[in-house]
């Protein structure tokens, strides 16, 4: 117990210290390589626990792998998909465009994205939504066989 409270200390000593002589710790926003690496392997370990769900029947544990890889790769449109389509099973339509919407905004020029978006707006109901889709879609590959 003597040994926590002389760490305790120090630690306020040496935060006193910092402040008076004005310094500040660093704060990222953007996770090291490293953490990226973790990342990427956290996703595909849980996009590839998904599939070998799916294969064996499994939905609902499927879609929460295939979730939850999303949710560590947000750029990986392939599981984003996955998401969306399990949305979609669920009766869950506005989640499902809503996570593709996402999806083509950040990747812009993405054909793909723009296509399974204008998929999931069909699905969803929403013609002019998918038919702007569809349209982003064929500018971003005018030479597609959607042209």
């Amino acid at each position: 117990m003597k040994r926590w409270v002389v760490c305790l200390a120090m630690g306020a000593v040496c935060s006193a210290v910092a402040w008076v002589t004005g310094c500040a710790t660093v704060s990222t926003s953007e996770p090291s390589r490293a953490e990226q690496a973790n990342l990427r392997a956290d996703a595909l370990a849980r996009y590839s626990e998904g599939l070998r769900r799916e294969w064996k029947g499994e939905p609902a544990e499927s879609f929460s792998n295939f979730l939850r890889a999303a949710e560590l790769d947000p750029d990986n449109e392939e599981v984003h998909f996955r998401v969306a389509a399990g949305f979609l099973q669920q009766d869950r339509a506005p989640e499902a465009v809503d996570l593709l919407r996402k999806l083509a905004r950040r990747r812009p020029q993405s054909e793909q994205a723009q296509l399974w978006l204008a998929l999931a707006c069909q699905a969803a109901g929403q013609p002019e939504t998918a038919l702007e889709a569809y349209d982003r879609a064929r500018k971003i590959s005018p030479k597609s066989s959607l042209s």
